[in-house]
């Protein structure tokens, strides 16, 4: 046969093999769209977090701050558990620790003098949404910083913005502190008391995720004010010289004035590499605020990550499902017309040309229909994710100029493409066209 008359025949019997099963075909179009989008925006929401889960941790300001604690184990001799108890290690042991691995300033815990009765005041109005964390950048430190969650609700407070704004603080907490005078046990109750007004010089903005509105107030101001101040009624009733900075040094760790760790912030751009390496010591505990956040929500996104995976893969076996059974179906239907071209000479490869090509032109406008609408899908996701959560972690990243991910892209497509063809000449090239007769009696 000349191939001038194959081409004749196939674009006849491609045609037809196009309308008359156009539903079936609409059919598996969709169903192949629905699949492809899902899949590539599966693969583009897993490269998008991929890259941003490593810096998102330095959204948060106090994301190099750490908790310092040192740990006893102790086995308890009725069972096997080890028991651990914590400890405040001293400044010198920490520093010995700690110095090996990076740069880091270390101090005592001042938590306990913002942790009292804190009234938070600007232009004479109460402000009761904020919580306060102490920061340190280095020891001239005396303005605030607050976050961009902490500036929306004092722009609906104040119709205005925070930054540089004058904000007023009064902390106050009592303490008792006591010693033994000539074997009797004698103790004093000791109010702190700190007002002081501090200008907001940066609004931050931070990751949305378990966050509240905050006020970072200057580790260095307090600590200052710690050491320049004495204490009243303490002095004057053991006749000391104690200034409060003196208390938290001399304190003992079941005492309300201190904490069972210390405070230390790293010198150093990869925090993460830091708390990587010193989270796994048995002899001492790690903690940040910061970590722990950002690993809750991880685990979070691992779970939704594999449940997207899973449902994608769903949908491609249930793609590839109909593909098989419209190509049965076509096929049954048209086995007179097969078996004619058969009778003419024409081979399996041939015969199975004709659905290949249809199920390709199906395929190939399913698949730039699909590139279309992730692309729209994509803008929408990134643009809604980072109004909400102001970060680029919930997003989707594809079709950019990362050769790598466009790479993987276009192998995912290709691969798609292959197992349709596969299917279709698995479907149609192995079935037994040896009676022809018969079939044409039959019809």
């Amino acid at each position: 046969m000349s191939k001038r008359t194959f081409n004749k025949r196939f674009f006849i019997l491609s045609k037809r093999l196009f309308v008359v099963n156009k539903i079936k075909l609409l059919l598996f179009s969709i169903s192949l769209l629905f699949s492809l989008s899902i899949t590539l925006l599966t693969t583009g929401f897993y490269f998008g977090t991929k890259e941003e889960i490593i810096i998102l941790p330095s959204t948060y300001l106090n994301c190099n701050k750490f908790t310092f604690s040192k740990l006893e184990n102790k086995s308890n001799d009725n069972t096997n558990f080890k028991i651990s108890k914590k400890s405040r290690p001293t400044i010198t042991e920490s520093f010995n620790y700690l110095n090996a691995i990076s740069n880091v300033y270390i101090d005592y815990n001042l938590d306990f003098f913002i942790n009292g009765n804190v009234e938070i005041t600007s232009d004479n109005k109460s402000i009761k949404f904020a919580s306060i964390e102490l920061y340190y950048f280095n020891e001239n430190d005396i303005d605030i910083i607050v976050n961009d969650t902490f500036n929306k609700q004092f722009k609906n407070m104040f119709n205005k913005d925070s930054l540089y704004e004058i904000i007023s603080f009064n902390f106050t907490n009592s303490y008792k502190y006591g010693e033994m005078v000539k074997e009797e046990y004698i103790s004093v109750d000791e109010v702190f008391n700190f007002d002081c007004n501090l200008y907001v010089s940066e609004i931050r903005n931070e990751f949305k995720y378990l966050n509240n509105s905050k006020i970072y107030f200057p580790f260095a101001l307090l600590k200052k004010y710690l050491q320049k101040t004495s204490t009243s009624k303490i002095n004057r009733q053991f006749i000391k010289n104690y200034k409060w900075y003196d208390l938290l040094k001399n304190a003992k760790n079941n005492e309300d004035i201190t904490s069972f760790s210390l405070n230390f912030w790293v010198f150093k751009d990869d925090v993460n590499l830091f708390f990587n390496v010193i989270s796994s010591s048995n002899e001492y505990e790690i903690g940040n605020n910061t970590f722990d956040v950002v690993t809750s929500f991880n685990d979070i996104i691992n779970i939704f990550m594999i449940a997207l995976i899973v449902f994608s893969i769903i949908s491609i076996l249930l793609t590839f499902i109909l593909l098989i059974f419209v190509i049965m179906s076509i096929y049954l239907k048209e086995k007179k017309n097969i078996a004619i071209l058969k009778t003419m000479g024409e081979s399996n490869k041939n015969i199975t040309k004709i659905f290949l090509t249809n199920i390709s032109i199906v395929y190939i406008i399913s698949a730039f229909i699909t590139i279309i609408l992730s692309i729209i899908i994509k803008y929408f996701i990134n643009l809604y994710a980072h109004k909400f959560i102001n970060s680029n972690l919930i997003c989707v990243n594809f079709l950019n100029n990362n050769f790598k991910y466009n790479f993987i892209i276009m192998l995912l497509f290709i691969s798609f493409y292959l197992i349709i063809k596969l299917i279709v000449d698995v479907s149609i090239y192995k079935q037994d066209f040896k009676n022809i007769g018969e079939i044409l009696r039959e019809e």
